[in-house]
């Protein structure tokens, strides 16, 4: 992958895991409870790969933690993986609605979690390099690529404003904001609302 991948663990028995992922040979950081692990994600000039979220943790469980993830500015795209003992079906599907990529129960096999890891990480690379040739090249016209209300939610994009701030401003959910966003990215050929809000530039949208 070209580079040694940074991992942000949050669990709060985290040494089987972080023995198995430095044996392959990824940097990883710790945090034991939910608070810490959003803290290790805030810290300036650190920037993680792949989050493996334990859901069940002290002072601010898996849940919590993914929900600040994908509702905050700072890293909302960033790789999850969770991480729990409840082996039920529809813990998994609210896991995968909730905005995890990936839910794997305990304990792990640790074959299984490195290859789920690489696929993940290979394809966000596959998604990086395709982006970063469609930026230099793109040549795409602007009347009707985006319908009025993704539209409105890219005016308030450029402005700054959270996805509960364009909630609150359209009447909508958080949630359609963010169904909303995904059809943005997928229009746009890009993977976040920073790349969205260039391309909007660059296309001249405004």
């Amino acid at each position: 992958m070209g580079r040694m991948n940074k991992i942000l663990l949050i669990d709060d028995e985290p040494q089987i895991i972080q023995d198995i992922l430095l044996s392959y040979g990824y940097q990883v950081d710790i945090a034991i409870d939910g608070f810490m692990g959003l803290q290790a994600l805030l810290k300036p000039n650190i920037i993680y790969d792949l989050v493996v979220l334990d859901i069940q943790l002290p002072k601010m469980d898996g849940w919590a933690v993914l929900k600040a993830i994908r509702e905050g500015e700072d890293c909302p795209n960033i790789l999850v993986i969770m991480l729990t003992s409840h082996d039920t079906e529809q813990s998994m599907i609210t896991g995968l609605r909730r905005g995890a990529d990936l839910y794997m129960t305990k304990p792990v096999t640790p074959g299984v979690l490195l290859a789920q890891m690489e696929a993940l990480l290979r394809r966000t690379q596959w998604d990086q390099d395709s982006n970063n040739q469609t930026s230099a090249s793109v040549e795409v016209k602007n009347d009707g690529l985006l319908t009025q209300r993704e539209m409105e939610i890219m005016k308030f994009i450029l402005q700054g404003l959270t996805n509960h701030e364009i909630g609150e401003n359209l009447a909508i959910t958080e949630t359609t904001v963010r169904n909303h966003l995904a059809n943005i990215y997928k229009k746009l050929n890009v993977s976040n609302r920073n790349q969205a809000a260039f391309m909007a530039q660059k296309l001249k949208l405004f």
